[in-house]
């Protein structure tokens, strides 16, 4: 017998068959859409984040890649000028201008298949002060003593017993800015009281102390003067020196409040220099005027010294760089200063 087919029941079931066909397409389109959008956050979140580094929201692989090379480049020809014992300001200049002419060209020919084109800019150096003192020992400074006991002749034999005295060395009386203040502190030597400290002494911020902690053996305490709640902690030893960041505002690379944080700081000198064993490297946007008349700047660093110098040095270089690419063009100003606090980077700085 024949199965009688309900009316309408053909209809049904091709409404059911399409109804399933635009879900289907319907979920396709939302997939392709979720993905695109996936896409696009991440390239905006690439982009932000070397907005932030460069100061370039958008550009192609290789104007990014120019870009930080070109950085790169400058900032080790800056660190190897500062390092060089026998080179002069002129000397200085000249080498750097020299490593970024070779660099355009080095660049060139890496983007040469890519079809980029780079074109870097004279150079403008801003010259500085470095002070520095390796390998560790107290921060004082040995100065000829006005009054020698009787029978020393100290104009014969300056160097001899009883016609040098030490001193707490001031370090500036002015500076537009201190991009790298870094010393590494063994702990030995440290006073256990804060009115006998060690001290670092500012013009324009609040003093900070580095002393030993009494309870707790190889442990060093670094806090504002005045301000305990600032209080840092850090193991330190002979064979692990502390490093700690004043610019940077870090101890062995962790935040610490009682340190500035900032390029904009003013230094001023140290006080009870003997109550500590210790690196030092400093680099000031200053000029040979506003360095403390105990000290004669050099041309620059001894090989090695066992007493804080201070030395010419280049504080910064800004290069105009002009990057073609067949996606357009790109100019802007690079400015390199080695270890320049990221506060500033953040700000535009770097």
């Amino acid at each position: 017998m024949k199965s009688k087919t309900m009316p309408g029941s053909n209809h049904i079931s091709r409404f059911k068959d399409d109804d399933r066909g635009q879900l289907l397409l319907l979920s396709a389109v939302a997939i392709v859409i979720i993905v695109l959008a996936t896409i696009t956050l991440v390239n905006t979140a690439g982009f932000t984040e070397r907005e932030q580094a460069d100061g370039v929201t958008d550009a192609s692989d290789e104007t990014l890649t120019a870009l930080s090379e070109t950085e790169l480049a400058v900032e080790t020809s800056i660190r190897h000028a500062n390092h060089d014992t026998e080179m002069s300001d002129d000397e200085r200049e000249e080498q750097i201008g020299e490593d970024i002419g070779g660099l355009e060209t080095q660049l060139n020919e890496q983007f040469n298949a890519k079809s980029a084109q780079v074109n870097i800019g004279d150079e403008d150096v801003n010259e500085g002060i470095r002070f520095w003192q390796y390998p560790y020992n107290d921060l004082e400074m040995d100065v000829e003593d006005s009054d020698p006991p009787p029978g020393l002749d100290c104009d014969e034999n300056p160097d001899q017993q009883g016609c040098l005295s030490a001193t707490d060395p001031g370090l500036l009386d002015n500076a537009d800015g201190v991009r790298s203040f870094t010393m590494g502190v063994t702990g030995n030597d440290l006073a256990d009281d804060e009115d006998e400290a060690f001290t670092v002494e500012f013009t324009d911020s609040t003093d900070v102390y580095i002393k030993n902690d009494e309870s707790e053996q190889d442990q060093i305490v670094i806090s504002e003067v005045g301000n305990d709640e600032s209080e840092c902690e850090v193991h330190a030893s002979e064979d692990q020196p502390a490093v700690i960041a004043f610019t940077h505002g870090t101890v062995n690379g962790e935040t610490c409040s009682a340190l500035p944080g900032t390029e904009n700081i003013e230094m001023s000198g140290f006080n009870n220099g003997e109550e500590i064993e210790a690196s030092l490297d400093l680099v000031a946007d200053a000029t040979e005027s506003d360095v403390d008349d105990e000290f004669d700047v050099m041309g620059g660093p001894s090989e090695e010294t066992e007493e804080i110098e201070a030395h010419d040095a280049v504080y910064s270089v800004e290069v105009p760089v002009t990057i073609t690419t067949e996606n357009g063009e790109l100019s802007t100003t690079v400015r390199v200063a080695p270890n320049l606090p990221q506060s500033a980077v953040e700000q535009g700085g770097e």
